[in-house]
């Protein structure tokens, strides 16, 4: 039997994912064509195993239905903490999110 223990814990973290985009339709010409994809945000839970998110789960309101107003305080200052760390992706489990990089320069030429 193995001494070691795993070590389990959770935290508020930043998550992010694709919506598909639905099917529109034009009426005047008769066509359909698929509308771009929305990328949204939001706060969940996050368990994690040995340090390694594992798990997530994905709440309406996090603020919602507490018991009382330090319980509230409580929450927020651990969301608080969850914007000083990178976003996770939900597309690609478990890992960071990177958006898209924009290259900035100052030649308007170039």
């Amino acid at each position: 039997m193995s001494k070691h223990k795993s070590k389990h814990y959770w935290n508020y973290r930043i998550v992010t994912k694709l919506i598909p985009g639905p099917m529109g339709h034009d009426l005047d010409k008769g066509t359909t064509k698929k509308l771009p994809d929305t990328r949204v945000f939001s706060i969940v839970e996050v368990f994690y195993t040995d340090g390694k998110p594992d798990s997530y789960i994905e709440s309406k309101s996090i603020l919602s239905e507490c018991e009382s107003v330090k319980d509230l305080k409580w929450i927020r200052k651990k969301i608080k903490k969850a914007f000083k760390k990178p976003i996770l992706d939900l597309d690609n489990w478990p890992k960071k999110y990177y958006p898209k990089q924009v290259l900035v320069t100052n030649d308007i030429y170039s």
